[in-house]
């Protein structure tokens, strides 16, 4: 049940505002089990418009 409400909160929060790569960004992959960025995702978050 919790980890059902928090999912819930998490997602009405991060309804609020919206993301973006940074600009110039390089994705280079890393070999794993499955995939995933080397050098972790830099985002820009901003707040959207009210």
């Amino acid at each position: 049940m919790a980890v059902t409400e928090a999912t819930l909160s998490l997602a009405t929060l991060l309804s609020r505002f919206t993301s973006d790569l940074s600009p110039g960004f390089a994705r280079t992959p890393q070999m794993w089990v499955t995939l995933r960025p080397a050098t972790g995702i830099p985002l820009q978050v901003r707040s959207r418009a009210a």
